[in-house]
């Protein structure tokens, strides 16, 4: 979540609300995480995503600790809804971002929705997923005009260089 100046005046009043009561928004943000963690990518609003970006990075940080640690056990049962995917979170996530310090999560903005609401969307991830890419690869074309003048230009600045000395 992105913390803005608005925010931090806003009277105590840190997590959106996103036009719900706090039973509502914790169950709304269990499941996204619950699909995030079956599915490993989902697709939902842009401010539900970010939303749920923080609780998702958590989450792996806790299930790095390992299933015998007491309190990751406990934040992976609450979190999780469905239980047959705390094995998972901690047999073949947590073992994933295990090299990585932070920033466990992908997320893509997408076109907007087409019904009545026009909500931004975006594609929520976690890296290293098994699913294709969201970006194409770009590749590096020698051939473009841009990177034939970088290469004459270069080439001119070495050649330069050595006449100088």
């Amino acid at each position: 979540m992105r913390i803005t100046l608005q925010m931090l005046i806003s009277h105590g009043r840190v997590a959106r609300r996103m036009g719900m009561g706090p039973k509502s928004r914790i169950d709304m943000l269990r499941n996204i995480l619950t699909g995030l963690v079956r599915h490993e990518r989902i697709e939902t609003t842009a401010a539900r995503a970010d939303e749920v970006r923080f609780y998702a990075e958590k989450l792996i940080d806790y299930a790095k600790k390992g299933d015998t640690d007491e309190k990751a056990m406990k934040m992976a049962t609450f979190w999780l809804t469905e239980k047959d995917l705390v094995p998972k979170l901690f047999k073949v996530l947590a073992p994933r971002f295990e090299p990585y310090s932070n920033a466990y999560t992908r997320m893509a903005r997408i076109p907007n929705r087409q019904n009545l609401d026009r909500a931004q969307m975006a594609v929520l991830e976690y890296k290293g997923n098994p699913l294709p890419p969201l970006y194409p690869v770009k590749k590096k074309n020698e051939l473009t005009l841009i990177n034939q003048l970088l290469k004459a230009y270069k080439e001119e600045k070495q050649q330069l260089a050595t006449n100088a000395h």
